[in-house]
């Protein structure tokens, strides 16, 4: 697992800039239209340049950080922010959608 060799400090600075990721997708959807659902999530960690999303985020902080990261990988760490009630889950066709709480109760 991603996090098992990860201190609790670092641990606080992957979660603020996951959630950093989620409300920049929200801020910029209507432009570059991604949505945080989990291989979007991935290949912006991963920087993948070939992904339709990911590129448009180069220069964020969150941007290409990870080399590899799997997909179950990026479920279990945004469901642990789920649970800590720092994002919410909407349940859509294409999967899960993780957004802000603030994103969600508008």
């Amino acid at each position: 697992m991603l996090n098992s060799n990860i201190g609790s400090e670092k641990m606080q600075y992957i979660e603020h800039l996951l959630v950093s990721m989620v409300r920049d997708l929200e801020e910029t959807r209507y432009w570059c239209h991604g949505y945080a659902y989990c291989k979007t999530l991935r290949n912006i960690l991963v920087g993948k340049e070939n992904a339709v999303i990911a590129p448009h985020f180069n220069g964020k902080p969150y941007h290409g950080i990870l080399s590899y990261l799997t997909l179950n990988e990026v479920g279990e760490m945004m469901d642990r922010l789920v649970r800590k009630h720092l994002l919410d889950v909407i349940y859509t066709n294409h999967g899960k959608l993780y957004c802000t709480p603030d994103y969600y109760c508008a």
